[in-house]
């Protein structure tokens, strides 16, 4: 675990065999941290993105520090934008 007590990195999720069951894990590790009894697959796919929305997130707030007499670096913000739209695309497409 990492300093905000979640394990850190990159998760991905995986279909158990004859089941309708996912289980959660870091890539780095390949060891289940969660498991997922649900029909639905895109529980799953939010779990594992979790890691990557709490960057994101972190991002946010960190670029809170950067108002310049009102104005928001736009470089910036088109950065965050893009991490966003990562993270929700590896939501929507899936890892499993």
């Amino acid at each position: 675990m990492d300093k905000q007590g979640f394990t850190p990195g990159e998760w991905a999720y995986q279909g158990l065999a004859g089941k309708h069951d996912f289980a959660i894990y870091p890539v780095a590790t390949g060891r289940d941290i969660a498991l997922v009894r649900d029909f639905n697959e895109a529980n799953a796919r939010l779990i594992a993105a979790a890691p990557d929305l709490y960057r994101v997130c972190e991002a946010v707030i960190e670029s809170d520090g950067l108002n310049l007499g009102g104005q928001v670096l736009r470089s910036e913000l088109r950065g965050l934008a893009v991490q966003a739209r990562a993270a929700l695309a590896a939501m929507g497409e899936g890892q499993g």
